[in-house]
């Protein structure tokens, strides 16, 4: 995502999504105020190249396309008046994984919940590149969500699958309790 001055506390996007405020990753928690819910609106300037448009794009559609229980969703994606390009994305609720304090009962369904997700995305052509357990978010009702799956670029796959799967084994690994269980 490109620095736009545009992009400012306040700003309508689409004529609905209000930001709020900006994360550190450039994207913003927004209102969507047509449904009255809390989102995550990314933006990317109007600035941006062509080819940058256009990934941004497919990866929206992927994303979307991927409609998963165990992943962050995304809602909408289009262009703004000003030629911004932007996604709309779920605002998910629960905390990053903390492995070191999961109730042994809960420790091999987080293990499935992440793997599953992972594989499915794999399986849309979706990467996250540098999974980490502050990635997977933890709601009170013990669901997971995986945040910041994205398209890869050309002759990154491999590469970013491969960082995945290591990833995932880490992560199954760390939610092994050290007593005898389906995940040692």
């Amino acid at each position: 995502m490109t620095a736009d001055a545009t992009i400012v506390s306040g700003r309508r996007v689409a004529d609905r999504y209000r930001l709020v405020s900006e994360r550190a990753d450039g994207s913003w928690d927004a209102v969507d105020e047509t449904l009255k819910r809390d989102v995550v609106v990314c933006l990317l300037s109007a600035l941006a190249a062509p080819e940058a448009k256009a990934h941004f794009t497919a990866e929206a559609r992927a994303l979307a396309g991927l409609n998963h229980r165990n992943v962050v969703a995304t809602f909408d994606t289009g262009l703004d008046g000003d030629g911004s390009s932007y996604r709309v994305d779920e605002l998910a609720g629960g905390e990053p994984l903390d492995t070191g304090a999961v109730k042994d009962d809960l420790r091999v369904s987080f293990a499935t919940q992440i793997a599953r997700a992972v594989a499915d995305a794999h399986a849309r052509d979706l990467v996250h590149g540098s999974l980490t357990s502050g990635d997977v978010l933890v709601n009170d009702e013990g669901r997971v969500k995986v945040r910041g799956l994205k398209l890869p670029t050309l002759g990154a796959e491999d590469e970013l699958r491969k960082a995945d799967l290591d990833a995932v084994t880490n992560l199954v690994a760390a939610l092994a309790p050290a007593a005898a269980s389906p995940l040692r």
